[in-house]
């Protein structure tokens, strides 16, 4: 039974077609469905739930890049909803004016930087507590989300989300975390062990060795 409903879902030309896939308890069910990410949905007739359909379909239509979505929502005549892809953020103010509303969605999820201390190069280095605070220390988190982001973004202060989840948010966090944007806090703790610090130019171990006011550990000297 397994391989056959394996094979069958492994079908996806048939998915709109198949009498498996009929069985539905929603308010929705699906009607079309292609490989290339099109699919549509019509109410679904015997559902007896509240919250009827007031639609009379539903259609995802994929598009094959951010400008063509864009050129669509400029148009005014196609979509009644999409997504405003991240590179045209800045195009939130023009769609609204031309009788768009624009909502934020947040994602309850984190990102990180996953350094990797195996590196033939810099692995030793990474590898210190010291040097990754300085590296957190030197992330502009709010210019990030202000410049890349265009303000629809989270500025990740900590393990919890503040845009999504913001009431389980610590006060640190919300405050700008342990590690808010300061080069010269930077400075200051890469100085304290060891390093001379020479802002746009080379920063170098001055003083290898493992003692608490020292580079630590991998000699000889290293500069980056």
């Amino acid at each position: 039974m397994y391989a056959f409903l394996q094979k069958q879902g492994g079908d996806m030309t048939t998915f709109a077609t198949n009498p498996l896939w009929k069985v539905v308890d929603g308010p929705w069910t699906l009607s079309a469905f292609r490989t290339d990410g099109y699919y549509s949905y019509v109410p679904n007739k015997n559902y007896s739930g509240p919250d009827k359909p007031v639609l009379s379909q539903v259609i995802e239509s994929p598009f094959t890049t951010d400008t063509s979505e864009l050129n669509v929502l400029r148009s005014g005549n196609t979509l009644d909803v999409g997504g405003l892809p991240l590179n045209d953020v800045k195009q939130a103010s023009a769609l609204q004016a031309e009788g768009y509303s624009v909502a934020s969605i947040p994602v309850p999820g984190v990102a990180g930087i996953i350094p990797n201390f195996y590196n033939a190069s810099v692995g030793t280095e990474l590898s210190q507590l010291y040097i990754r605070q300085a590296l957190e220390d030197l992330i502009n988190r709010p210019q990030i989300v202000s410049k890349v982001y265009g303000g629809y973004a989270d500025p990740g202060n900590g393990p919890v989300p503040l845009t999504a989840t913001g009431p389980w948010a610590s006060p640190l966090e919300k405050s700008g975390g342990p590690y808010p944007f300061s080069p010269s806090k930077a400075s200051t703790l890469l100085q304290a062990h060891g390093w001379k610090v020479v802002p746009n130019g080379k920063t170098v171990c001055q003083s290898p060795g493992t003692g608490p006011s020292q580079c630590g550990p991998g000699s000889p000297p290293v500069s980056r």
